[in-house]
């Protein structure tokens, strides 16, 4: 039985009017941010540090995830790995 070479899938393109939305949206939000820092400060810091924790405990989850598959030398663990890992990329 011989073996199948794999090949290795094409980079993937997408419209250039995607790369354009993304950097629009990116300066709404800028914008939404300074418009809505400089009306009511606090309401506006007060929601970002929620923001902040709630995708932190996210990161946190994943990083306590991993420990316990690893403590407890689960073997269904494997197939899910990745996404808490790529959870715990938020923790610089």
């Amino acid at each position: 039985m011989a073996h199948e070479q794999l090949e290795i899938p094409a980079r993937i393109e997408l419209p250039s009017w995607h790369k354009t939305l993304c950097f629009g949206l990116i300066g709404v939000g800028v914008v939404g941010a300074i418009l809505g820092a400089a009306t009511d400060f606090i309401a506006f810091q007060t929601g970002y540090i929620a923001g902040f924790w709630f995708t932190f405990s996210l990161a946190l989850l994943g990083a306590f995830f991993l420990a316990v598959g690893y403590a407890t030398s689960a073997g269904w663990n494997v197939t899910i790995r990745r996404i808490p890992e790529a959870m715990t990329r938020w923790i610089p």
